[in-house]
């Protein structure tokens, strides 16, 4: 998933053990859906939370 508004998505990088051997992994991105206006009307979106918090979305 991605965020609406800046993008944002999933990191990607390497589980590591303690014997220092590598496995892949993924962390996702704290994205929600909500009722947001855009263009004037209210639709739902997905936006991160940090998008959520600098209020960068009209509820």
């Amino acid at each position: 998933m991605r965020c609406a508004i800046c993008g944002k998505r999933f990191m990607s990088g390497c589980k590591v053990s303690h014997s220092n051997h590598h496995t892949p992994r993924r962390v996702e991105a704290n994205i929600q859906k909500v009722r947001a206006v855009v263009n004037g009307r209210r639709c739902r979106i997905q936006v991160c939370t940090s998008c959520i918090r600098s209020n960068k979305v009209t509820k």
